[in-house]
C-alpha cells in the first residue's frame, strides 16, 4: 500500500495506481507552486516486467508535513495496470486479445489536460474502474470536487478517429438538440497522433448515481421498482428519438469534421438544419473490422435504404476477394450474389432514418437519489442519464427500433411465470410447493415480467405507432426487419454461412408477401433460382454442427456463469479455474465420443481453443 506522503510498503499489488485517496496530486503546471517531475521508475525493487510511473511533487516548506519526507511527495502509477487489460482474460486466444487491448498513453499530458478542463489545481484520484471488449474506463477526481470519466477506446471498438468523433458529436446533439440527460464531454481527441496524450480519448463529466442494473434484484413493491419508476422518461426518450427523421444513413458528426460535399446536405429529411451537425460515414464495425479498413468501399453516408443494403453486399464481396474472409469453395460468394438479387425487393426505397442507442441495457442507464416509499417529499429518485453511445448510427427505423434490453422478457423462456386472462403476470399455481431456490427464481422472473409489461403499457399510451413497431407481430418494424433479415448477416459469412443462408431462407418463406401475388396466386417476381435445394441442405448441416457445438458447451458455460456471446471472456481472478474447468469438459467430451471419427470431429469443432476466429478480436485499425 502507498502512504499519503510517499512511503511505499507494497509494490507488488495489482492496484498500485490508487491505493490511497491521495494517490495522485498533480498541479496545473502554469500556476501551481510545486515542482512536478514525472519519470519511469525501475529502481524501487519492482519486477522488470512491471514498469511504474513515479510522480514526484516537491512541496514548499509551508505545505510539507513534519515527517521523514518533509519536502517530497511521491505517488506511484502502475503502467501495467493503466495500459493493459488486468480485469479480464479469455479462455482462448488470450494473448492475442490482451495485445489488442494494450493502449499506452502519456499520463502526465492526460492529467494536465484533465486538470485544466476541470478548472482545478490538481487531480487527487485516478482509478481504472472498468474494462470491456471495446474500451478502458478511468475515474478522475479533482481538488474542487469535480469528477470525470475517462474513456480510451481499443482498436476493436470502431474506425480510427471516426468512432470517437461521432460519439462526441452524438452526445452533444442529444444534449443540445434533444435535451436528453447524457454525459457532458469536457475534453477529447480523435487523433492520437495529434494529441500529447498519444491516444484517442474522451473526458466526460461523471453522472451522479449508479447503474440501474444495481437494482436488478430488489425488494421494492412493483410500483416502486426503479425500473418502473423511470418509465416516464423512457416514454419521452423513445418517442422523441422517433420524430426526427434524418436525411441520410450513416453516423452523426460535427459539420467541420466532414468534407465539404457532405456539409451541404441538410441534417433532416424535412430539409431543416441544425447548423452544427451532419451525417457522415458509418462507424458500424462491419465496414471496418478484420482488415476491411484498407478496402476501397462505400461506407456512406447513403441516401436511401437500398443503397445502404447494396453497400453491405459490396463490402462482403470485397472482403472475400481481398482474402480477408475465407471462402475456399466459393459458397460465400454464391450467397452474396443471392443477397444482391434480393436487395431491390427486401425494403422500401426510402424510409424514415433515425438515431437509436446501440445497447440500452440496464448498465447504461444511470439513476440517482433515494427511494422513500413512506415520505414522497423525501423521495428523490430520478434518472441521471444514459451512457455509452459509442457506435450509435442512423439507420432505417425498422433496423433500429427494438425493446430496450433492460425491459426484455420472453414468456416462453420463463415457465415459472403464468399469465392471467387480462395479460398480467402471476406466480405459478404450485408456487408454495417448489423449493426455495425455485421460489426466488420465480419472484425474479415475475419482477422482470412486470417491468416488460410496464414498458409496453407506457409506450402504448404515449405513441401507438412506436408501440406497434416494438411489439407488433403482423405489422410495423418487426415485420419489415424480418423481410430484410439478410442485411444483418451478409457481412459475417466468414465465420459461418449458416446464419446468412437461414436469413435468405426466411425471406424465401415469405416471398409472396414481399413481392405480391398475381392472379394465379404465384409471386409477381420469382425468387432467385440461384438459392437451391443444395444450399438448403448445406445450411441445415451447418446449423446442426453449430447446435452440436453449443450442446457440448452448454453445461460448462452454465457452471462458469458464462454466455456463449462473450467468446470466452472471464474475470481475471477466475481465469485459472475457468481454464481448468473448460479443459476438463473438453477431455470429458473426447472420452465420451463413441468413435474415433466423432472424437476427431469434437477435437476440431471445440470452440474454446487457440486459433478459433472470434469477432471480438477483429481490429478496426
Amino acid at each position: 500500500m502507498l502512504c499519503q506522503w510517499g512511503a511505499c510498503s507494497d509494490f507488488g499489488r495489482r492496484n498500485l495506481c490508487l491505493c490511497c485517496p491521495d494517490a495522485i496530486s498533480l498541479p496545473r503546471h502554469s500556476d501551481a507552486p510545486q515542482d512536478v517531475r514525472l519519470s519511469s521508475c525501475r529502481r524501487l525493487g519492482i519486477p522488470s516486467a512491471c514498469i511504474v510511473w513515479c510522480i514526484t511533487v516537491r512541496r514548499t516548506r509551508n505545505d510539507a508535513p513534519s515527517n521523514d519526507h518533509p519536502y517530497t511527495c511521491t505517488y506511484i502509477l502502475d503502467e501495467q495496470e493503466l495500459f493493459s487489460m488486468t480485469q479480464c482474460r479469455w479462455l482462448f486466444n488470450n494473448e492475442q486479445q490482451l495485445a489488442l487491448r494494450y493502449v499506452p498513453f502519456n499520463i502526465e499530458a492526460l492529467i494536465d489536460i484533465a486538470v485544466r478542463s476541470a478548472s482545478a489545481r490538481r487531480c487527487v484520484s485516478f482509478k481504472k474502474i472498468s474494462e470491456g471488449i471495446a474500451n478502458r474506463v478511468f475515474a478522475l477526481k479533482f481538488d474542487n470536487d469535480v469528477d470525470y470519466i475517462l474513456k480510451i477506446p481499443f482498436s476493436v471498438a470502431g474506425p480510427k478517429h471516426l468512432c470517437t468523433a461521432s460519439e462526441v458529436a452524438t452526445l452533444d446533439y442529444l444534449d443540445t438538440e434533444l435535451e436528453f440527460p447524457v454525459p457532458l464531454v469536457r475534453a477529447w481527441s480523435s487523433h492520437a497522433e495529434e494529441t500529447p496524450v498519444g491516444a484517442e480519448y474522451i473526458l466526460y463529466e461523471r453522472l451522479p448515481g449508479t447503474s440501474l442494473s444495481d437494482f436488478d434484484k430488489n425488494d421494492f413493491y412493483v410500483t416502486d421498482d426503479p425500473y418502473i419508476r423511470i418509465l416516464p422518461f423512457f416514454r419521452r426518450f423513445e418517442h422523441q428519438m422517433t420524430v426526427r427523421g434524418f436525411s441520410q444513413i450513416g453516423s452523426l458528426y460535427y459539420k467541420e469534421d466532414l468534407p465539404q460535399e457532405l456539409r451541404d446536405w441538410p441534417l433532416y429529411s424535412s430539409g431543416t438544419d441544425s447548423g452544427r451537425f451532419r451525417i457522415g460515414p458509418t462507424v458500424d464495425r462491419e465496414f471496418w473490422r478484420a482488415g476491411r479498413s484498407t478496402l476501397d468501399i462505400d461506407r456512406g453516408p447513403w441516401p436511401d435504404d437500398r443503397a445502404y443494403m447494396a453497400a453491405l453486399g459490396a463490402c462482403a464481396r470485397a472482403s472475400v476477394e481481398a482474402g480477408l474472409d475465407a471462402d475456399p469453395d466459393g459458397a460465400y460468394r454464391h450467397l452474396i450474389s443471392v443477397y444482391d438479387e434480393l436487395v431491390p425487393h427486401m425494403a422500401p426505397l426510402r424510409s424514415s432514418c433515425t438515431l437509436w442507442h446501440p445497447d440500452l441495457h440496464a448498465g447504461n442507464i444511470i439513476v440517482d437519489g433515494d427511494i422513500d416509499v413512506e415520505d414522497a417529499d423525501a423521495d428523490s429518485f430520478q434518472l441521471s442519464g444514459i451512457i455509452d453511445w459509442q457506435g450509435a448510427t442512423v439507420l432505417p427505423y425498422y433496423l433500429q427500433y427494438t425493446v430496450p434490453p433492460a425491459y426484455e422478457f420472453t414468456p416462453s423462456d420463463e415457465p415459472l411465470v403464468q399469465y392471467a386472462a387480462d395479460g398480467t403476470p402471476n406466480l405459478p399455481d404450485d408456487y408454495d410447493n417448489v423449493c426455495d431456490e425455485d421460489k426466488a427464481a420465480a419472484q425474479y422472473a415475475l419482477r422482470r415480467a412486470w417491468r416488460a409489461l410496464g414498458h409496453k403499457i407506457v409506450i402504448q399510451a404515449q405513441d401507438a405507432r412506436l408501440a406497434n413497431d416494438l411489439y407488433g407481430t403482423t405489422t410495423g418494424a418487426n415485420v419489415l426487419r424480418l423481410t430484410c433479415d439478410p442485411v444483418t448477416t451478409v457481412t459475417q459469412g466468414g465465420y459461418s454461412l449458416a446464419p446468412l443462408a437461414r436469413s435468405i431462407a426466411t425471406v424465401q418463406s415469405i416471398w409472396t408477401a414481399i413481392v405480391g401475388a398475381d392472379e394465379s396466386g404465384s409471386p409477381r417476381v420469382r425468387f432467385p433460382s440461384a438459392f437451391s435445394d443444395e444450399d438448403t441442405r448445406r445450411m441445415e448441416q451447418e446449423e446442426a454442427r453449430l447446435e452440436r457445438i453449443l450442446r457440448m458447451c452448454n453445461d460448462v458455460l452454465t457452471r462458469l456463469d458464462m454466455q456463449w456471446e462473450h467468446e470466452g471472456l472471464v474475470p481475471a481472478e477466475k481465469y485459472d479455474e475457468a481454464k481448468k474447468v473448460m479443459e476438463d469438459a473438453r477431455q470429458a467430451a473426447l472420452a465420451a465420443a463413441p468413435s474415433e471419427e466423432e472424437r476427431q470431429r469434437i477435437a476440431e469443432d471445440w470452440p474454446y481453443q487457440d486459433g478459433k476466429p472470434v469477432l471480438s478480436a477483429d481490429r478496426c485499425w
